[in-house]
């Protein structure tokens, strides 16, 4: 091998050394770094619509509607309903204009349990759990009301009270 060639290998060699030699540091410094949240109580609710669909005069009609809280792991709660944007008394009412047509909710599917007012009853209490737990109303519509065709609503607050 001749000395030009022996050179330029020398050269590649050293150039790929160099190249590929990983970096060297003096020294180092390290520090720690904390992590932290402060986790709140806190709640969420959805109310779904309560449809009774076309009213029979005859039978009354029965439906029920979900409420759906998300609260924290560990969260007492309790879900209360309002009487509603008709409501004569206690009597929640659906109205369109000037006629009303009155209706009831109820805590359990068999329609025993009366759901009052926030203030007198309440739909639910349960613990939160992080996911969505659904509770379920149920409502009746009595047959033979006196009332003129159309189309009858109400709006409802659905309150959920945590501490």
């Amino acid at each position: 091998m001749n000395t030009r060639t022996c050179t330029r290998l020398t050269s590649v060699i050293l150039l790929a050394f160099v190249t590929s030699a990983p970096a060297t540091y003096a020294a180092t410094a390290t520090d720690n770094m904390v992590v932290r949240t402060n986790v709140v109580s806190n709640c969420r609710v959805g109310a779904g619509t309560m449809d009774f669909g076309a009213y029979d005069k005859t039978l009354g009609n029965e439906t029920s509607a979900d409420v759906k809280v998300t609260c924290t792991i560990g969260q007492k709660y309790d879900v209360g309903i309002n009487l509603g944007n008709h409501a004569s008394g206690t009597t929640r009412r659906m109205a369109n204009n000037s006629s009303n047509l009155p209706y009831a909710l109820f805590k359990d599917s068999a329609r025993t349990v009366p759901l009052l007012d926030t203030a007198d009853g309440l739909v639910h209490q349960d613990t939160g759990t992080g996911a969505e737990q659904t509770h379920t109303v149920w409502g009746r519509i009595n047959g033979a009301e006196p009332v003129v065709t159309g189309p009858y609503q109400d709006t409802l607050l659905v309150t959920v009270t945590y501490l």
